[in-house]
């Protein structure tokens, strides 16, 4: 099917959250298209980190995030993708302003551009203040607050008639919403995090796998 060029601009917004540096971590996201339409949000408690580590894995899943939504069946005619964040750490690594020194940091990056390069629409990273910036960090600190449920928290939004995210407005009758929340074992945990730094997808393939995992067990 034929996408009609509307030339939507996805924006995603994600935040990072840690009480202590390090300490209990998680992140935050939300992404909506240029005419203020949302189609996802979504977060994940991450366990004992720092700061820089959850800003980092929120971008990370954030792109991935994007990906699923520039591949999904409802074609959406989207012609760039901006991913906005409060870290100015995090965007001057992304763009290559700033070195990255600390190894663990790192690898977050080469997850980030490998998903970026498959990827047909250009993606961009800016800094944003706090204030511009808020319900990516609420969804990160009510995933914070409610650590005792682990694993990956997503929420994602979809049309049940195609053509209407064509459309300036949508209309909450014209939406359907899919929530996934689970609990896992602290041995099942533990291997989704191993797999989390192994380059895995950090959305739904993961949380499919994490499932599958553990309904095994």
């Amino acid at each position: 099917m034929e996408t009609k060029n509307t030339g939507f601009i996805l924006y995603c917004y994600c935040d990072g959250a840690c009480r202590g540096n390090p300490g209990p971590s998680s992140y935050g996201a939300i992404a909506h298209l240029s005419d203020l339409t949302e189609v996802g949000r979504g977060g994940m408690f991450l366990g004992s980190g720092t700061n820089n580590s959850a800003e980092w894995q929120g971008a990370v899943a954030t792109i991935q995030f994007a990906k699923e939504i520039l591949d999904s069946p409802d074609r959406l005619a989207i012609e760039r993708v901006i991913v906005r964040m409060d870290s100015l750490l995090v965007v001057n690594q992304l763009t290559g302003v700033w070195k990255i020194k600390e190894p663990r940091l790192k690898i977050f990056y080469d997850q980030a551009m490998a998903i970026v390069q498959t990827l047909k629409t250009p993606v961009e990273f800016e800094w944003v203040p706090r204030e511009e910036n808020t319900e990516a960090d609420k969804i990160a600190n009510q995933c914070l607050d409610q650590h005792s449920t682990v694993g990956l928290k997503l929420t994602l939004t979809t049309s049940t008639d195609r053509s209407s995210l064509q459309k300036k407005t949508l209309t909450k009758k014209n939406r359907k919403t899919r929530r996934v929340q689970f609990s896992l074992d602290e041995k099942t945990y533990t291997a989704f995090q191993k797999a989390l730094r192994a380059n895995k997808s950090t959305t739904t393939k993961m949380l499919v796998d994490a499932v599958k995992h553990y309904l095994k067990s």
